[in-house]
């Protein structure tokens, strides 16, 4: 009997208990009765000041604000300025937030197996008066009745159901001995056929980890477009200062040519007309300039934008210095094999593996809908006792027995009036339309995610090839403008050499001269071109993160 007597209060603890970490501790009343803080702040840009150095000029000797103290500026190389945008983006903060919103519903899919609630009731029958029958002195009786009742239930990971239910009482008569009454009961429900797998009991916890792992692909990808976008224009800005320093350079060749030119005009060389040509070519020069300069700032302020820059009002201004090179590199002249590009980008790219886990997942949908198509067979056991406790006469009455709630709590866990009960429950369903088109829809589903990952890895093959194409095009262009620069130093430096010879006047050096300036920015754009190529390639092949050194944590 005592063996019993453990067994079933090890079942009843580790039934109502197991999950019921928060329960027995005083931060459960902490956790629910707090009130939830509504207030939200927001973090500040992080790590800009890591990258701040002293502004110098061109001679490298150090710029001085009004107050004599040193001007600073952001000296930004493309991995540092890559790794400002994942700390302060505002649009990378707002994505990754997704990724906690879905590990909070694997954690919500658990509360099917949370313990729903105990139940305890406590309703006192403090006095009853009633007259006695056929009494015609008019006495009356009063008695007093103290019930408590205790009910718990909980669905287990296994599939099982288990409730749990007691009961206990205490009445009085006046003028007669209190009585007690104890009573437990214990059930377990096995599903013998439908709801019997494990698949089906985890059905919506493993629906919440499959959102979540397609929530990393989605993150992942969304990061790539991202920082795709950010590096864009990272070269942009690149080109726009190069730009600008090749219009600095024709500005300083068209200010030098008028400069002759007043020269000749003043000695009488030249008439009046002839001044028209140099001074629109500097007029050009100045507006090429200015829309250069423009530019220029339109591009900085885009970056400040990437990495946070313009929430601080000490960095919202300051200059940026960009250091990596438009050189490019070994890493980006080769050009990758056709059919191992494809083949690593189907293996690779995040949409494409979110839509296969999507697929895979389906299967276990199907199976969960065929589940819900069977007939319902439970089998069910349950054990009930109870005690009672009291003063007892005996059969003669002429003797009375104290007891009390001891006796009836002994009777009850010492097995006292058991009853035991086990059954089968069968429930046919007779027709459900709803149930037959969920698992139609569900095969439906399946073959159209079949479809539509074919769509997306034949999409995927042909945005590569374009990638690749794209890539092969910037490289052969990057070789063509450069023979055209080095054929217009050539014939620059020729016309320089007729023009100390006097065969030439100096209009057509300057001529040559705005010609091999647009060939020097012609270069650069090219080189730029094949940077942007090169980042497009990765972007389409899903490896940009990768070969930029970022990992999502």
């Amino acid at each position: 009997m005592a063996f019993r007597t453990l067994v079933a209060g090890l079942l009843l603890a580790v039934s109502a208990f197991a999950q019921m970490r928060v329960f027995p501790k005083p931060s459960y009343f902490r956790e629910t009765f707090k009130r939830p803080i509504q207030k939200v702040e927001l973090q500040a840009p992080v790590r800009l000041s890591d990258f701040q150095v002293d502004a110098a000029d061109a001679n490298g000797k150090p710029l001085l604000d009004a107050n004599g103290r040193p001007v600073k500026k952001v000296e930004l190389s493309l991995k540092n300025y890559l790794a400002l945008v994942m700390s302060n983006h505002t649009d990378v903060q707002v994505q990754l937030l997704t990724l906690e919103t879905s590990q909070n519903s694997i954690t919500s899919a658990k509360a099917i197996w949370d313990p729903k609630s105990v139940t305890v009731g406590f309703n006192p029958n403090w006095r009853t008066t009633s007259p006695w029958p056929n009494d015609p002195s008019g006495s009356v009786s009063k008695s007093q009745t103290w019930p408590i009742s205790l009910s718990f239930n909980q669905q287990l990971p296994t599939g099982q159901s288990i409730n749990v239910s007691g009961s206990g009482s205490k009445s009085s008569s006046w003028g007669d001995y209190p009585s007690f009454g104890t009573s437990m009961s214990f059930g377990v429900t096995q599903p013998l056929m439908k709801g019997r797998a494990s698949y089906v009991v985890r059905y919506s916890l493993m629906s919440a980890q499959n959102s979540y792992k397609v929530t990393e692909f989605n993150l992942k990808d969304r990061i790539i477009t991202t920082i795709s976008s950010a590096e864009s224009l990272y070269w942009a800005a690149i080109n726009a200062r190069e730009t600008l320093r090749v219009r600095e350079k024709a500005l300083a060749t068209a200010n030098a040519n008028w400069d002759y030119v007043q020269r000749q005009f003043n000695l009488g060389a030249v008439s009046y007309l002839d001044t028209y040509s140099p001074q629109q070519n500097v007029a050009s020069a100045k507006v090429s300039l200015s829309q250069a300069q423009f530019n220029l700032r339109d591009a900085y302020d885009r970056l400040r934008r990437q990495i946070g820059a313009d929430l601080d009002p000490a960095f919202r201004n300051m200059e940026i210095s960009l250091t990596e090179s438009v050189e490019v590199t070994p890493t980006e002249i080769i050009t990758p094999d056709r059919e191992q590009t494809v083949q690593k980008a189907l293996a690779t790219l995040p949409s494409l593996m979110s839509t296969r886990q999507t697929l895979e997942f389906q299967d276990v949908t199907i199976a969960q809908r065929r589940d819900a198509m069977l007939p319902q067979f439970d089998l069910n056991l349950n054990y009930r006792g109870g005690g009672n406790g009291g003063y007892f006469a005996d059969r003669f009455g002429t003797s009375v027995y104290p007891g009390g709630l001891g006796d009836a709590l002994g009777q009850m866990f010492g097995w006292g009036s058991p009853s035991y009960t086990a059954g089968l429950t069968l429930t046919l369903p007779i027709r459900n339309r709803q149930t037959s088109m969920d698992l139609a829809n569900a095969l439906i589903t399946k073959k159209t995610q079949m479809l539509n990952l074919r769509s997306a890895e034949q999409n995927a093959r042909q945005s590569v090839g374009l990638a690749l194409s794209s890539f092969e095009n910037a490289k052969a262009s990057l070789e063509l403008q450069k023979t055209a620069l080095d054929f217009a130093q050539k014939d620059y430096d020729g016309k320089k050499l007729q023009y100390e010879l006097g065969s030439i006047n100096l209009n057509f050096l300057v001529q040559q001269e705005q010609s091999l300036a647009q060939a020097e920015l012609s270069y650069v754009q090219a080189q730029v071109n094949v940077k942007t190529a090169y980042l497009n390639l990765l972007q389409t092949t899903g490896e940009l993160l990768d070969a930029r050194g970022i990992v999502i944590r």
